[in-house]
């Protein structure tokens, strides 16, 4: 079995401009964001090519860490995994 499949590693990019938590990704920070794209899928077949792709971009400031992600996949392939660190989970996304 492989280690982290299809791990990679996303660069965060400080901003000073508020962001309005939408989903829309309008602010002129999420357009100067580092979109990273190229994922593998978890399901149905680890490491595989996915059928749809994703985009995924970190933000921070002062206050707060934001993670966009753009799924272009159908509403009803969506589901929820956690990250976690060590046996606690830290935060639970939905993708």
């Amino acid at each position: 079995m492989q280690c982290c499949i299809g791990q990679k590693t996303i660069e965060a990019k400080r901003i000073k401009q508020n962001i309005i938590l939408d989903a829309n990704f309008g602010e002129h920070s999420w357009h100067n964001a580092n979109w990273t794209t190229g994922f593998t899928q978890l399901k149905p077949v680890p490491g595989n090519k996915p059928s749809k792709p994703t985009e995924v971009a970190i933000l921070y400031d002062q206050e707060a860490l934001y993670v966009g992600v753009k799924c272009f996949d159908h509403p009803d392939s969506v589901f929820k995994f956690s990250i976690s660190f060590g046996f606690r989970p830290l935060v639970s996304i939905w993708l």
